[in-house]
């Protein structure tokens, strides 16, 4: 048989390979990248709510929180990927935490990119002010 016609299952130890040190080569990059966001937005999120009632501010609050609840899941499948590169743990921690990441971090992307499409349709509106006469 040719070689795109054979089925192979994929078991633990090749997924351990492929992901564990997938994620441990980025991890360097990642986890101090990920620190800077999480302060980042935590200093903009506090200085956008005084003026939480407006809905700017309001929107500037959202990308800020969801740009934390992604950076927190990059955080989390990175360390895992180093403790289970580095046997302190086992397969089925680096599996429950991609489940965590796709649960949390992946829909913090998303959202985080709709409130900045909102806003900017928003702001682009305020400015060019089709409405008035």
């Amino acid at each position: 048989k040719q070689w795109y016609q054979r089925r192979v299952a994929v078991g633990d130890e090749d997924v351990l390979f492929m992901f564990k040190g997938m994620f441990r080569d980025l991890a360097p990059i990642q986890i101090p990248l990920s620190i800077i966001v999480l302060i980042q937005n935590t200093v903009i999120f506090m200085d956008y709510y005084q003026d939480r009632a407006k809905f700017v501010s309001g929107l500037f609050m959202g990308i800020a929180l969801f740009d934390i609840l992604k950076a927190q899941g990059e955080i989390v499948l990175s360390v895992t990927s180093l403790l289970a590169y580095s046997g302190y743990v086992e397969i089925d921690i680096l599996y429950k935490s991609l489940y965590y990441y796709m649960m949390t971090a992946l829909p913090g992307i998303n959202c985080s990119k709709l409130c900045n499409l909102v806003m900017t349709i928003t702001l682009t509106i305020k400015v060019v002010n089709p409405f008035r006469r």
